[in-house]
């Protein structure tokens, strides 16, 4: 991998620069290359605030028998995605984050590149070109579980990193053992009720993830043509939580856009009430 966020493949990939004349769409460009895509896009797509309690790692030293355990961290790619706008790009945007991960847990721990890089890639560009091929045959890519027969891919990554740290008693972190084929466990993503005060005119929410794709096209992603902003009811209307940008038209003619974490702070001591979630007018006005 060169740099400390890139993609490695043998793709060699130009930068985005003035004058570049862009796809129709976001869709349009992945699926003409989709690892090409991925690597123009890839630091879009992990630039995102990520919460700590999402990483697999124990830490935990307090006994002798913790202190000769070894930590862990997931090769396996079960996701679950909200579905905030295109579902593909969460996916995708996920794919991204699953590399970025791992890619510093190998690294970090000591495993050699010529253990996991080419596996690695291949768990990557298998599910890219299985999303691309969903895409282009109109089939919905599943927000949940795994993509196609990743787990093939995956397991041939995790078997060479276990065997290495099998035979390097170095070796202080091990891959956790991966979840089943045929499942992948069940995740938690909860709603938020979204309100404004006052109540908006007009109240659209795009994800972080496709807002900063849309940004790396060189476009101004407060534009419709540019991304799919998703208009809501701004009284209470549920949505998946996460990090969004909102475009909010209010009583009074004003136009304001702002990043927002719709993410309770108290999260969901009771998983059958949807905590509200309340936009004040702000400032900041939206660029033209």
């Amino acid at each position: 991998m060169a740099g400390a966020k890139k993609f490695a493949t043998v793709v060699a990939l130009a930068v985005l620069q003035a004058g570049h004349c862009v796809a129709a769409s976001l869709k349009d460009d992945f699926t003409t290359n989709p690892t090409e895509f991925f690597n123009t896009n890839f630091n879009a797509l992990v630039d995102i605030a990520v919460d700590p309690a999402d990483t697999d790692t124990d830490t935990d030293t307090d006994t002798d028998a913790d202190a000769d355990a070894h930590e862990e961290f997931s090769l396996d790619t079960c996701a679950f995605n909200p579905e905030i706008s295109d579902g593909w790009i969460e996916r995708v945007s996920t794919i991204a984050l699953y590399y970025s991960r791992n890619t510093d847990a190998l690294n970090e721990a000591g495993y050699p590149k010529d253990v996991w890089e080419e596996k690695l890639n291949d768990v990557v560009v298998y599910q890219l070109d299985r999303i691309s091929g969903m895409l282009s045959n109109d089939t919905s890519v599943p927000s949940a579980g795994r993509i196609g027969d990743a787990y093939l891919h995956e397991l041939k990554l995790y078997n060479s990193v276990v065997e290495y740290a099998n035979d390097h008693p170095s070796i202080k972190i091990y891959p956790s053992e991966l979840k089943g084929e045929d499942s992948c466990g069940g995740d938690f993503i909860g709603n938020v009720k979204v309100d404004t005060q006052p109540k908006a005119v007009s109240f659209k929410i795009l994800s972080e993830f496709s807002f900063k794709l849309c940004q790396s096209r060189g476009q101004n992603a407060y534009n419709t043509e540019c991304a799919d902003w998703r208009e809501i009811e701004p009284d209470g209307e549920e949505v998946p939580a996460g990090m969004y940008r909102y475009w909010a038209i209010w009583p009074d003619g004003d136009s304001t856009c702002s990043l927002r974490d719709l993410t309770p702070a108290e999260g969901w001591p009771d998983p059958d009430v949807v905590p509200p979630m309340t936009i004040t007018k702000s400032a900041s006005s939206c660029p033209n």
